[in-house]
């Protein structure tokens, strides 16, 4: 699972929150824009990933996450 690959280290295993912030239920996620702009450029201690993901992985790991909601 890509989430497993490339997120859960810091978001935990349900993306509960750990090193980094809760995702599952995180209001960021209704913001396509705004959760592509964070995965691609990074945030905080979040490094950037836009040479690790594709666009469909983006897209899989999104709607992944809202159904956590």
């Amino acid at each position: 699972m890509l989430y497993k690959a490339s997120c859960v280290v810091c978001h935990g295993s349900e993306a509960a929150g750990a090193l980094g912030p809760r995702l599952a239920g995180n209001p960021m996620l209704s913001n396509d824009k705004a959760f592509k702009e964070i995965i691609r450029q990074g945030r905080h201690i979040m490094p950037p990933l836009l040479d690790t993901l594709t666009g469909q992985q983006l897209a899989d790991i999104h709607t992944w996450l809202q159904m956590l909601q």
